[in-house]
């Protein structure tokens, strides 16, 4: 009887540790096995190109196998130019970025795969809006894009604290699994996204728990709070 009621007590502070759904404080130990969280969203389009930044802290280097590395400031700025012509190894195209607290500038990588430009900034942006200007030159072509970013983020949505509290009470049993005791032995992923379909201008709070050998993910909906997906894969 004596080790039933201990096993039973100790199943109970286990689980009342990983369900911290209400205490509004996330674990220490959770915050130490953070591998990314993607704080911002910045968006804009025209007849010519379209951009997307992302901004925010990850680990170097960038590598999912369920252990976190610790995180540094980064942003990425993503290009498309819209006519296929313009795209091409042959073209450089460069940029000047605008904060309102500092400047930025340099060059773009086109993408091995895709159609797309990407440029990374070894800082994180904090501010409401961003101002870029794109520009390249290729015999007598010149292309000149200025276009004025706001951040994606409104009073109404929650931040990213709060959709790691969300996603932490929602896994709580698919990631139980991944304490050893008090110690979390996976990587924790926190990351503002936009549409993974490009369909609509919707964005959404991702959490997730990788050990290595299982990610646990759930799809948040940064206003309502609604759980939108869950997945084990």
């Amino acid at each position: 009887m004596k080790k039933i009621s201990l096993l039973l007590l100790s199943l109970f502070i286990t689980l009342s540790f990983i369900n911290i759904g209400c205490s509004g404080k996330i674990p220490s130990e959770v915050k130490k096995n953070l591998s990314e969280v993607r704080t911002n969203i910045y968006e804009a389009t025209n007849d010519n190109i379209s951009v997307n930044i992302i901004t925010g802290q990850r680990e170097e280097p960038y590598v999912l196998n369920g252990t976190a590395e610790g995180m540094n400031d980064y942003t990425v700025i993503t290009i498309i130019p819209e006519n296929p012509d313009n795209i091409s190894a042959d073209i450089t195209y460069n940029y000047f970025l605008k904060t309102g607290k500092k400047d930025y500038s340099g060059s773009f990588t086109l993408h091995p795969f895709g159609n797309s430009y990407a440029a990374e900034i070894s800082e994180k942006i904090n501010v409401n809006s961003v101002e870029l200007k794109v520009t390249a030159t290729k015999d007598d072509w010149n292309f000149n894009e200025s276009l004025v970013m706001e951040s994606i983020l409104t009073e109404n949505m929650i931040n990213w604290e709060d959709a790691l509290l969300i996603g932490m009470n929602t896994l709580k049993d698919s990631i139980s699994p991944m304490y050893n005791k008090k110690d979390l032995k996976a990587e924790v992923y926190v990351k503002l996204l936009c549409d993974p379909l490009g369909k609509t201008s919707d964005h959404y709070w991702y959490v997730a728990f990788a050990d290595g050998k299982k990610i646990a993910s759930a799809l948040i909906d940064p206003i309502s709070k609604e759980i939108l997906a869950l997945r084990e894969e």
